[in-house]
């Protein structure tokens, strides 16, 4: 209603409820405005499975800039969303990179939620198995071509990018975890689901390694719904643990990352939610349910 889905976008004919931004911080604030009601729609979505309100299609208004240039009020250059994805990321700030990251988790759920007849799932040259392979390619390209100011360890100080890290990793699990099932379930070929399983494995093992490395900061800080990160990657551990339940680098995963949750769950509810799920799939799986206490310090420690 406000129009903030088309801040950077050329003039078109349709009632307008906002006057036009007065200089460059105001249509700064109109893009962060819209782009966190984006952010907030997807992982809304994506965290339940419920239609997304916002198309891609629909927005012409670029990223946002960097916080630097946006405290300082000094005009910077933006991109598109699709600029962006272009790029690789190599000139996002973090909180652009989170949204990017965000949008990313949104094709993730079309692509699993919007399927079509003529999707053809059990050809692996059919389009669900297209789109599979375009969403794997950019979230590669993302990963390889991230500059080092928006990796971890060079990235902690920022909440944003701590997020956005977490978030490549989550959206492979999402996309993989999708391609397993849909593999089983057609009968497809035995190397889609082996290599599948292994990059959902890998991409859990480095969001527990990214809670490690930020297990020693201010927990409330981060994005709440980094949660639904570490659930995803419990997940992972849990469907491992179910056919290897003497793996003890897996068992140790899992405990840590179920010990960060309950470490978070007083700041963040969502994590108590989550917790209650993984119980009931371990209880399933008959692994045991390991207890924990904060240490002094809010420091992580299995008891």
């Amino acid at each position: 209603m406000l129009g903030l889905h088309r801040v950077d976008g050329a003039a078109i004919e349709c009632k307008e409820t906002l006057p036009p931004p007065k200089d460059w911080i105001e249509k700064e604030e109109r893009r962060r405005t819209f782009w966190m009601a984006f952010w907030e729609d997807r992982c809304a979505s994506i965290g339940t499975g419920w239609p997304m309100s916002v198309e891609e299609q629909d927005i012409h208004t670029n990223l946002p800039a960097s916080e630097e240039a946006f405290q300082s009020g000094k005009p910077a250059p933006t991109q598109s969303l699709t600029e962006a994805l272009r790029s690789s990321g190599s000139e996002l700030s973090g909180f652009a990179g989170a949204i990017l990251l965000a949008a990313m988790l949104g094709r993730n759920l079309e692509h699993m939620h919007r399927t079509t007849p003529d999707d053809n799932e059990g050809d692996l040259n059919g389009k669900y198995w297209t789109r599979h392979r375009d969403i794997d390619n950019i979230l590669l390209n993302l990963t390889m071509g991230m500059p080092e100011m928006l990796r971890i360890p060079m990235g902690l100080p920022d909440p944003n990018i701590i997020f956005m890290n977490m978030c490549i990793h989550t959206a492979v699990i999402c996309l993989h975890q999708s391609a397993m099932s849909r593999a089983d379930k057609h009968q497809l070929t035995g190397s889609i689901s082996t290599e599948s399983k292994m990059r959902c494995v890998t991409a859990a093992m480095e969001i527990a390694s990214i809670m490690r490395a930020i297990a020693h900061l201010d927990l409330s800080r981060m994005n709440p719904f980094m949660s639904f990160c570490l659930y995803v990657a419990a997940r992972v551990f849990i469907q491992y643990l179910r056919a290897r339940r003497n793996d003890a680098r897996f068992q140790s995963s899992l405990s840590f990352v179920l010990n960060a949750m309950n470490a978070m769950k007083k700041k963040n509810a969502l994590n108590e939610a989550f917790l209650a799920q993984l119980d009931v799939e371990m209880e399933a799986c008959n692994l045991p349910r390991p207890n924990f206490t904060p240490t002094p310090g809010g420091a992580l420690q299995q008891v």
